[in-house]
Order: C-alpha cells, then sequence, then structure tokens
C-alpha cells in the first residue's frame, strides 16, 4: 500500500508509509523551517460525495488532526458513474496535474448489480471495468486508491451492497471504505441528523462520518482531538456541480455555510466503543 503524501516537484518523488508520517509529526520541533508536502486527494463520484462538500470536511479535519496543508479536489455530478467519469478522461488528467490519491465512489446502489438497473443504462460490467482501468492507472503514478461505499435505505439491500463493495475492493487490492452500518447507526444514534430532508441524501452526521473514516483510513491513528470548524459549500439543489470539470473551478453559485464537527469524534469514540459492545453494528 503506497502513501497518500508526496514530495514537491522539485525533488524525486517518494512514497512513505503513514506510520513513518506520524513519527515525523511527532518530531516536528526538530525539523523547524521544513515545509511538508501536502496531502493530496481527489474525491470522484455523485452526489453523495457533493451534497454537503464532502471535500471541505475532509480538508478541515485533516487540517486539523495532522496540522499539515490539506488539498482534496472533487470531480463529481448528480447520478454520476465511475465509467461516465472514466471515459471522459477528466478523472485521469485532473490525477495527472495533482498527483492526488483517488477515493472512488460508485453511484447509488449500482454494484448491487441488479438486472432492474439495465433501464438505467447501468451495467455492472462497465462499472467494474472502470474501477479496474483507474485504480491502475493510479498504480502507474504509486497512488493509493480507497473506494468508498455508499449505502441503501433497506437493510437487506444495504448487507449486500457493502459485500459487493468489499468483494470489489479485494480483487482489485485496494481499501474499502464502508457505510454499510449507516442505517443501525442511524437507528442507535436518532439524535443526530443523518439524512437530509429529502430523506435519502446524507445529512451533516454522514457527510462527517464518510470524512472521518477515509481520513481513519488513510492515516491510522490521525484525529481531531477538538471540535473542528468547518467551512464548505452548499451544492444541494440547482447548484450541484457538474461532473465535466473539476468542481473548485465551477461558479456553481453555491452559498457558503459554516458548522462544526465535534471531536474526539463521534465515529472514533463513542461509535467504536457501541461497535466493540453490539456486534451488529459491523
Amino acid at each position: 500500500m503506497t502513501g497518500w503524501f508526496w514530495q514537491s516537484s522539485s525533488t524525486p518523488r517518494r512514497r512513505l508509509w503513514p506510520a513513518l508520517w506520524l513519527a515525523l509529526l511527532l518530531a516536528a520541533p526538530a525539523f523547524a523551517g521544513t515545509v511538508e508536502p501536502p496531502l493530496r486527494v481527489l474525491l470522484v463520484g455523485n452526489s453523495l460525495i457533493y451534497h454537503n462538500d464532502l471535500a471541505a470536511h475532509l480538508d478541515a479535519l485533516g487540517e486539523a488532526a495532522t496540522g499539515r496543508d490539506v488539498q482534496v479536489e472533487m470531480v463529481t455530478g448528480p447520478g454520476g458513474r465511475i465509467n461516465q467519469q472514466q471515459e471522459l478522461g477528466l478523472v485521469q488528467a485532473e490525477r495527472a496535474r495533482g498527483n492526488y490519491g483517488l477515493v472512488l465512489q460508485e453511484w447509488g446502489g449500482g454494484l448491487n448489480c441488479g438486472v432492474e438497473l439495465a433501464k438505467f443504462d447501468y451495467h455492472c460490467d462497465r462499472a467494474h471495468e472502470a474501477h479496474r482501468q483507474l485504480v491502475e492507472a493510479a498504480a502507474i503514478q504509486g497512488a493509493q486508491v480507497l473506494l468508498l461505499g455508499t449505502y441503501s435505505l433497506r437493510a437487506a439491500s444495504g448487507k449486500k451492497l457493502a459485500a459487493n463493495e468489499a468483494k470489489l475492493a479485494r480483487e482489485l487490492a485496494i481499501g474499502h471504505v464502508s457505510l454499510g452500518d449507516l442505517l443501525k447507526l442511524a437507528k442507535k444514534f436518532p439524535d443526530l441528523k443523518w439524512f437530509d430532508v429529502d430523506g435519502y441524501h446524507p445529512g451533516p452526521a454522514t457527510t462527517a462520518l464518510m470524512a472521518q473514516r477515509l481520513l481513519d483510513r488513510m492515516i491510522p491513528g490521525a484525529r481531531p482531538y477538538l471540535a473542528t470548524p468547518v467551512h464548505y459549500l452548499d451544492y444541494r439543489g440547482r447548484q450541484c456541480p457538474r461532473a465535466n470539470a473539476p468542481t473548485t473551478i465551477q461558479q456553481t453559485g453555491a452559498a457558503a455555510l459554516d458548522t462544526t464537527v465535534q471531536a474526539p469524534g463521534w465515529t472514533w469514540s463513542r461509535f467504536r466503543a457501541d461497535a466493540e459492545a453490539d456486534p451488529d453494528l459491523d
């Protein structure tokens, strides 16, 4: 597994293990005056990513946890599918410019591969092949890839979806960040806003959950221990980005909002403790 950090373009690129980076962070005073390279991440997917601006959440939590510069870009659009984005070539072009680590999130319940999806022109063989090609291209450049899971509002469908995602991730030899426990978490912690007013898209708690789980997978142990302010854009509705350009350069007219993600993190302390006590949360 390769790391998410890159050295500057003026020096040879070298991959470093997350544990080594954490050791360097702890020894920061000994390296006073040095400038560490940023953590760069490219999120590729659909409305589950852009709805509450997952990029801004991951950026803020990453910087709070590591004290390092974090740069997160999105290539997303309504109903975005990995094969469509792979065919456009934008993901490959953006990665070539930015040397990003890659996070892929497939359209809705697509990876359940139901026959009914054919009427939406969704085909699992195309989806799997697109994932494979993007992973192989990233591997050539020495970048890490994660598959960010989605969820279903039906328990049986969600369980199957999480299993299919995990299987694809194993076949591609990449990490899998699952949301398969989302319905159980929503039931167990009803005080948190898991879903948007439409009843399906992620609410603030789910977006924060995705960001914190991604960060935990990218740099194990790098967790913010203070409440983290997040300044983000409201891409819901007509202000949504399109998949034909990186989100940050689009003039969407999205309003700026502010929130705070509590720490040491309900996903790590509160939820992890419950998961250990309740196997059904795994």
